[in-house]
């Protein structure tokens, strides 16, 4: 909807208005540029469902149908839109639709070819979604899944150059980063959310790219609206009473040397599991969508669609076999109050935390260079004032002694004066080809190692277990009798919405050997 005019004084003083349709998002019923529409200013009775109503959402005019109507507010859908608008209140809402003109003849809602319209598009909204969603997802699907060639060693070396640059502060060669593929640099800084710093470093160098100009200020951006996000979170929990503690970037940030050089997706917060209703409470008030709730180890807030928290009952997800989960089996001894209900780790436990959480990635999908950067940032930082002795007994206890050894010495040898040696190389090259969420590859390759076969694994993808039904799919469990018949809803699932891991399961699985008796 265009915004030359203001549609609210207009309905004010008019009380109704027509205009001509502009966007997609109401098709097939409204054309672009091509259909006229007619709303009369809201009176101060509640909208229903099927309503077509002109409202404003995130500065903008929007005419979509309500979906659904909440109890204080409304969700909102165009009729060829795949994504609503949630939180639609009353006083967003400037207009409802009473008629409109497609190729030449006017309707008008109370017409019952219009009304059995209606009734057909709220029937069958969640098949057109799905249906348009998996379209969608096999465009993209076909477009991009090309095999891509092998990052060259010497993008990868330009990349480490610049990053080291940033983060010591100094000033890098600018004939070298003249003769870089900054396309090509910029692509593998993605994969492991360093073009930040690659771009600060590139602006201490007098040049210009706009692709790294862009990455730098939306991570500053991001940076500032986490902070300020996790302050309204933290004011609301001290009020509540809830202890809570921020976990990794959105500490490991402040040590950077500046503000967003450590790029972040979210910010993770630890709190006390027994307020996580009423956590998801103060979430939702502060405008957050619950995105996942009670089903992993983490809930998953999302606000604007770009801000994420997840809130962490415990640190890690206690279903996994691995020595961290009795170690951290009851954090809260470990942690040391910061002031009112926030807490923190020692400077040693962090560190010992950190690097658990990386060797949790790392024996799985894999982890990018980002972790290795952390712990330089950090050692550089406290190295000298670390209690090594402690660190070195619990590590041994969680029996990651070489990994902390091999993180270690890969750190200092890429962004500081240290040497490489053959071990750290080989963790290198793994890095290098994960990326910062790890592979595909990488994740189905340890998951047919821990089950022991090609043919358990298949199995066990194939036939979850009754927990994971209940936790992940609740329509199955709440409908017994459909059960035999998840196997084949998650095959056609994984072939619409996630080809990309069949893909790589496939691959995984000729490539593996089979280790079946």
């Amino acid at each position: 909807m265009s915004e030359r005019i203001s549609f609210e004084d207009y309905l004010e003083q008019n009380g109704s208005l027509t205009y001509a349709n502009t966007g997609t998002s109401m098709e097939p019923m409204l054309r672009q540029n091509r259909d006229l529409f007619t709303v009369v200013r809201k009176d101060e009775k509640r909208c229903k469902a099927g309503d077509v109503v002109l409202f404003r959402h995130r500065g903008n005019y929007v005419l979509h149908r309500i979906i659904r109507v909440n109890e204080k507010d409304y969700t909102c859908l165009g009729d060829n839109a795949v994504n609503p608008e949630t939180g639609v209140k009353d006083s967003d809402i400037l207009g409802v639709l009473v008629s409109f003109v497609h190729d030449g003849k006017e309707y008008h809602v109370s017409d019952p070819a219009y009304r059995r319209y209606t009734a057909w598009i709220m029937r069958t909204t969640g098949v057109r979604v799905f249906a348009r969603k998996a379209v969608m997802k096999l465009r993209r699907w076909y477009r991009g899944n090309e095999r891509k060639p092998a990052v060259s060693e010497r993008t990868v070396q330009d990349m480490i150059y610049l990053v080291r640059c940033a983060v010591n502060r100094t000033k890098p060669d600018r004939q070298r980063c003249a003769g870089m593929d900054l396309q090509q640099v910029y692509r593998t800084a993605e994969r492991h959310m360093l073009t930040a710093a690659c771009g600060m470093a590139l602006a201490d160098a007098g040049i210009r790219d706009d692709a790294f100009v862009q990455a730098e200020a939306k991570a500053v951006r991001r940076s500032i609206l986490l902070d300020r996000e996790l302050a309204m979170i933290s004011a609301r929990f001290e009020q509540s009473g809830i202890w809570y503690m921020p976990l990794k970037g959105a500490v490991m940030k402040t040590y950077y040397p500046r503000i967003g050089m450590r790029q972040m997706s979210d910010y993770d917060i630890l709190f006390d599991q027994s307020f996580s209703q009423e956590v998801r409470g103060i979430m939702e008030d502060l405008g957050y969508i619950t995105e996942s709730y009670g089903k992993e180890h983490h809930d998953l807030y999302v606000k604007d669609k770009v801000l994420v928290m997840e809130m962490h009952r415990s640190l890690f997800d206690y279903s996994e076999d691995i020595p961290v989960l009795t170690y951290y089996k009851d954090t809260e001894k470990r942690l040391v109050r910061e002031d009112g209900y926030r807490y923190r780790f020692t400077p040693e436990d962090f560190y010992i935390y950190m690097l658990a959480h990386e060797y949790r990635h790392y024996a799985g999908a894999g982890t990018g260079l980002r972790s290795n950067l952390d712990i330089y940032v950090y050692l550089k930082k406290f190295a000298e004032t670390l209690d090594w002795a402690y660190i070195g007994h619990e590590l041994a206890v969680l029996k990651l002694s070489d990994f902390e050894r091999d993180s270690r010495e890969l750190a200092f040898a890429l962004f500081g004066e240290g040497e490489m040696s053959v071990r750290a190389e080989a963790v290198l090259q793994r890095h290098v080809a994960s990326g910062t969420y790890g592979s595909e590859t990488n994740r189905v390759s340890e998951g047919i190692r821990k089950t022991g076969s090609k043919g358990e694994y298949i199995r066990r993808r194939l036939f979850v277990s009754e927990a994971e039904i209940e936790a992940s799919y609740p329509f199955f469990w709440k409908h017994a009798y459909l059960r035999p018949f998840l196997p084949a809803y998650r095959i056609m699932r994984g072939i619409l919405f996630r080809r990309k891991r069949v893909t790589a399961e496939l691959r995984a699985l000729r490539k593996h050997k089979n280790t079946d008796v």
